[in-house]
């Protein structure tokens, strides 16, 4: 949170004109959170987290490398028609970068998904966190490590907590306070 409000405080101070502001807000809206947006609402069986954080990863270092004539910025990558600056100034692009980084953004997310998804249906571990389950026993869920071999209960288990993942009760434990343990029906709650 420091560094990000450090890196626009000093694009805030940098920048000469609103209108500039207004350019590169609406750049990075575009680039980065617009593939974002359509792939949630419209295509969220096709993405997964791995696929959403390396789209956008990449998406951002493309766009950063592309250069900013706003922010003063040199192209590190010059697309065809890249045009120079005279006298020492930043040159631009006449290549249409911004669409063509938002489409690789649209293209790896879901690249990358089946790729993820690939990978698991071969057994390959691709969620560091895959290692934890949840197991039930006397009506109380809690979360254990999975560092053994695993039992033909212990499968079957698992199998019915995954298929019934909703139907999984959280009970509070002795000595905890709920709301429901000192109001009676038609008490006021204060």
């Amino acid at each position: 949170i420091v560094c990000n409000t450090l890196i626009a405080m000093v694009i805030a101070i940098t920048v000469k004109s609103v209108y500039g502001l207004y350019v590169i807000c609406s750049d990075l809206v575009y680039v980065l959170l617009f593939p974002h947006l359509v792939l949630v609402l419209y295509g969220s069986k096709y993405v997964n987290r791995y696929s959403m954080v390396t789209g956008f990863s990449l998406a951002l270092l493309l766009r950063v490398l592309s250069g900013e004539p706003v922010l003063g910025f040199e192209a590190i990558l010059r697309f065809p028609g890249y045009v120079e600056g005279d006298d020492g100034s930043v040159g631009f692009q006449n290549f249409p970068f911004r669409l063509m980084i938002m489409l690789l953004h649209f293209a790896v997310a879901i690249g990358v998904t089946f790729v993820t998804d690939f990978l698991h249906e071969r057994g390959v571990k691709v969620d560091p966190l895959e290692n934890y389950k949840f197991r039930s026993s006397n009506n109380s869920t809690s979360c254990s490590s999975d560092s053994g071999d695993v039992s033909d209960d212990d499968s079957v288990h698992k199998s019915k907590v995954i298929a019934n993942a909703t139907a999984v009760k959280f009970e509070p434990q002795l000595g905890e306070i709920t709301i429901t343990d000192n109001v009676k029906h038609g008490d006021r709650v204060p």
